[in-house]
């Protein structure tokens, strides 16, 4: 979805335009992009030989966002460039995280998810022990597998949170905020529903508790991301309430001017000659 979400980004964004200039440094600019067009032709070449390499996940999204950058700010100049940073750089939460810090993640909310729940569970009336990764109930063991970690719902909570923040251009401060309330979320929305799994199969077997498993984790990624929906829009009312209250200036003040060029009619043929190399290149 990511993708799409980017070109849906950018299109509002492309309401707002700054105007357009002639970029300051176009000769240090090429060069940045034929080198990131050469580690465009490195890192293909490396996923070909190592699909599942992460790294040249990062490299091959890392220049394609330089390449998309650097193109914006040849043609339409260095604030136009910043105006559609966000929607570019957006693309790289498509990426799977590198395998060490999703390791790290993984087994650390892993061990984290199982002590909590098996607490609670004995503090409710419910005998349970914790082995490692798996929690013993009197009607065998439940296991803690990666998926009930929070990874999953943590990663998506990380992309809808950024994707909030920008749908209602929230302040920075706001945005930050917005990154801290989707992962605490993912993480109480997972806790329930690893209660509620190990709850039932403590009560009813581990064949009905089978049959929780996929109910429970579509209810927990539509309540994490409805509650975090309703966090990012009472955080946007705020936020043009706020600025609804700033004063406007007075008739009698001057007006700021833009100080811009619109790119020259050289200027577009150049790099409509640019474009074209790059779709030849990137085929």
């Amino acid at each position: 979805a990511v993708p799409f979400l980017c070109v849906y980004l950018a299109l509002r964004r492309s309401n707002t335009l700054p105007p357009a200039s002639v970029p300051g440094r176009k000769s240090a600019a090429l060069v940045l992009l034929v080198a990131a067009g050469l580690v465009f032709w490195v890192m293909r070449i490396l996923q070909e030989a190592d699909p599942i390499w992460r790294a040249a996940s990062y490299g091959l999204a890392g220049a394609a966002v330089v390449m998309t950058l650097l193109t914006v700010y040849l043609t339409q100049g260095r604030r136009r460039a910043w105006h559609f940073a966000f929607p570019i750089v957006f693309f790289l939460v498509a990426v799977p995280w590198p395998t060490p810090v999703e390791g790290l993640v993984i087994q650390s909310l892993t061990r984290f998810n199982a002590g909590l729940v098996t607490e609670v569970l004995n503090a409710v009336g419910v005998p349970a022990l914790l082995h490692g990764n798996v929690i013993e109930v009197s009607t065998g063991l439940v296991g803690i597998d990666e998926a009930c970690s929070g990874i999953r719902s943590l990663q998506a909570t990380l992309m809808i949170a950024l994707l909030f923040g920008e749908y209602y251009r929230l302040a920075a401060t706001r945005r930050g905020w917005l990154l801290v309330a989707g992962p605490a979320l993912a993480l109480f929305f997972n806790f329930v529903r690893t209660f509620v799994l190990v709850s039932v199969a403590a009560h009813a077997g581990l064949p009905t508790m089978q049959r929780w498993h996929d109910p429970t984790g579509v209810a927990l990624l539509v309540g994490c991301f409805t509650c975090l929906w309703l966090v990012a829009g009472w955080m946007g009312r705020k936020t043009k309430h706020s600025t609804s209250n700033i004063q406007l200036p007075t008739s009698n003040s001057p007006e700021p001017t833009a100080q811009s060029s619109e790119p020259t009619l050289g200027n577009q043929r150049s790099t409509r000659r640019l474009a074209i190399a790059l779709l030849i290149w990137a085929v």
